[in-house]
């Protein structure tokens, strides 16, 4: 391994931690100080071009999909110097086996399932199983993309803020291009790599090491002291899906990561694999038994009631047959209500679009009260999804959207604004450009008013369906702010210590503050009554009509990020990975939780007031109780510009991972259940469940 290690850009690369196929792995510190792996594959690693471009172009194909899921590695950066010959990526790093997420560079060891199997023989069964979990949900989302692991061994299972993920993706390609014999011996299947089976496969070998601490060669040889394992029983169960994921037979192997994923699903919901698989064998018996009894029926026509009672047989048969078939669908259903109820519980973004069609089709089949509880608890949470995303323009920053999300503006190199519809990105309005490129551009909330400031230090406000801009008074200093709720005047900030309001109509001052404190942001109240003005470590509630201060609250370190509550009655403040909520009139602190794993740099309420939206550097956007700063979602990707559409159904952000704006629908509580309490009853007391989910009353009767 090369002790001297080409130059990496904003990195500086401490140790080589360990090699691929083709290239070294090195722990790097990025110019933040982050911690990462850094993987450097070099043209000389190969005696030809073909193979070092297939690992490239691996790496671009899995760019995009990496961040995606949250047990999949992430691929941060990607970057080639053919000058010097090599390509180069950036991902997360491991966890150390000793320390965890604190990183000492020079004693260092990644925490991958290899070394943890060096350390303990096997490991216990429910660990096994959470880890199967995670790497069917990585692989199934991998299969989904087009794209194949075709490496997936112990070593390459490495450990993430305590998630598993699969690394070492070199060797990723796209499933239907995959010929090339790579791989592991004793991982790979019969029939070669390259297929979702076969990766299904080399994750069966995987558990069966983890679980039974035997060698892979040895499989499917049990532990020699399986009867003193203490958690035998649990071994066993999770051995039937390990025989079924390495079957050398295609047709008895799983068809999918997803369909494995359901059995351990199934496991972990405490139901028996081994049972159900037997019952499918069972069923697979008596279906060939009835064909074969209808051929001899057939054939057999030397006497009619001797056909007859064939016949008879055969009926019997079938409808055996179908009981069985019944309870292999019953289970199937089961599996899907387990699956819903998994996912909610594991709290991630999606869990509650992907649980709900589960759930019609478990109701389909049964009308069972727990089917209908699972329902309303997903009901009763928030949720996100992507519905659509734009690429990176040169123009970043001028990607804006109205304030119901209806539409969306971009601008060109000289400053000309182009409106086109979100949903169909239909071109509907271009404001023409004033002679300078766009430096900030704001929206009114009724959606009549656009402001603009250009390079020259030039403002202008333009009324939607006119060409003719009206230049507004600004100086080289001044920054747009917001409109006021009403729409009715602009806020400007012509230094960091004043604030004028401009009237839409006519262009003129309507009111100026002055002499306030030395602002980084402003924010105006949701009535548009108040501001809130952040100094380093100290926010400010101002009121708007003459800029006296209503309430001053002091932090112990520097403010990153603040939010109105819709009440107008609290504020949220973040600094650095603390979320508080505080009451103006007071000055108390209602709630104050831990919140991301790095600094958070934007903030968003739902219309109810009732959820917390965040988005932090540690690459997550996280849903939070905004009473308790409980998290009761997590999306593994982030971004800033974090804004909630003003029906509160939409959420936008530029994401840092990938070169795109994203939008998202955003999914708040509805009513679930209504309750009628009688006129003549009297209620009580009403309890609510410690998980916020659930209310109990209680009534004299």
């Amino acid at each position: 391994m090369p002790d001297t290690p080409p130059p990496i850009p904003d990195f500086a690369l401490l140790r080589p931690i360990g090699r691929g196929a083709y290239g070294e792995v090195w722990l790097a510190r990025s110019v933040t100080g982050v911690h990462r792996a850094v993987k450097i594959v070099r043209r000389d690693s190969f005696s030809e071009d073909r193979p070092f471009e297939r690992e490239f172009s691996g790496i671009q194909r899995f760019e995009p999909v990496s961040m995606g899921e949250e047990s999949q590695v992430g691929l941060l950066h990607v970057g080639r110097n053919d000058a010097e010959g090599f390509f180069y990526y950036v991902m997360e790093l491991a966890d150390d086996v000793e320390t965890g997420e604190e990183i000492y560079p020079e004693r260092y060891v990644p925490k991958t399932l290899k070394e943890l199997r060096n350390r303990q023989k096997r490991l216990p069964a429910s660990e096994c199983l959470d880890i199967g979990l995670a790497l069917t949900r990585a692989l199934a989302h991998l299969h989904e993309s087009g794209l194949v692991h075709r490496d997936i061994k112990p070593s390459n299972v490495i450990f993430v803020h305590g998630i598993p993920k699969l690394a070492d993706i070199g060797l990723v390609s796209n499933i239907d291009t995959s010929h090339s014999y790579v791989g592991t011996e004793g991982f790979v299947p019969p029939e070669g790599p390259g297929t979702a089976a076969a990766d299904v496969f080399s994750l069966g070998k995987v558990l069966y090491e983890i679980s039974t601490g035997r060698d892979r060669t040895e499989f499917p040889n049990l532990p020699d002291d399986l009867d003193e394992v203490p958690d035998r029983r649990a071994l066993l169960e999770l051995n039937e899906i390990v025989l079924k994921a390495c079957d050398s037979d295609l047709q008895r192997r799983y068809a999918s990561a997803a369909a494995m994923r359901e059995d351990l699903l199934l496991l972990q919901a405490g139901r028996s694999v081994r049972r159900l698989h037997l019952m499918e064998r069972r069923l697979q018996f008596i279906v060939e038994y009835g064909v074969m009894a209808t051929v001899v029926t057939a054939l057999a026509v030397a006497g009619f009631l001797w056909a007859s009672a064939q016949t008879r047989k055969a009926n019997e048969n079938l409808k055996r047959a179908e009981r069985a078939e019944d309870e292999v669908q019953a289970r199937l259903h089961e599996a899907n209500f387990n699956l819903a109820r998994a996912n909610r519980l594991a709290g991630r973004t999606g869990f509650r679009f992907n649980s709900l069609p589960e759930l019609a089709k478990a109701a389909a089949f049964s009308n069972r009260l727990d089917y209908r509880n699972e329902a309303i608890a997903c009901l009763a949470l928030p949720d996100l999804r992507l519905i659509k995303e734009w690429a990176k323009t040169p123009y970043w920053d001028s990607f804006n959207f109205s304030h119901d999300f209806r539409s969306y503006g971009t601008n060109d190199a000289f400053g000309a604004i182009y409106i086109r519809d979100t949903e169909t990105d239909e071109l509907h309005e271009v404001l023409p450009s004033q002679g300078a490129p766009l430096t900030s551009s704001v929206s009114s909330r009724d959606g009549r008013f656009v402001a603009t400031s250009d390079a020259f230090g030039r403002a202008w406000l333009w009324i939607r369906g006119s060409n003719a801009p009206m230049r507004l008074p600004f100086g080289s200093k001044s920054k747009l702010a917001d409109f006021t709720p009403d729409s009715a005047l602009l806020m400007i900030r012509p230094s960091n210590d004043s604030v004028d309001f401009i009237n839409v109509t006519n262009g003129a001052v309507a009111q100026s503050l002055s002499e306030l404190p030395e602002a980084r942001s402003i924010q105006m109240s949701p009535d548009g009554s108040r501001l809130m003005i952040v100094e380093a470590n100290r926010v400010h509630i101002l009121r708007r009509s003459d800029g006296s201060i209503i309430r001053t609250i002091v932090l112990p370190e520097v403010v990153g990020a603040t939010e109105w509550h819709p009440d107008g009655l609290r504020i949220v403040i973040v600094w650095s990975k603390n979320i508080g909520v505080y009451e103006i009139a007071t000055g108390r602190q209602r709630a104050l939780g831990a919140g991301h794993d790095s600094a958070i740099v934007g903030l968003a309420f739902d219309k109810s007031g009732d959820w917390l939206v965040s988005a932090s550097w540690d690459r997550t956007t996280r849903i939070w109780r905004a009473d308790t700063v409980r998290e009761v979602a997590r999306l593994g990707a982030s971004g800033g510009g974090l804004r909630l559409s003003g029906d509160q159904r939409r959420l936008t952000m530029k994401s840092w991972a990938q070169p795109k704006v994203q939008l998202f629908e955003f999914a708040d509580t509805e009513v679930v259940q209504r309750f009628h309490v009688p006129a003549s009853s009297y209620t009580y007391r009403t309890v609510f469940h410690p998980s916020g989910q659930w209310l109990v009353a209680v009534d004299r009767s």
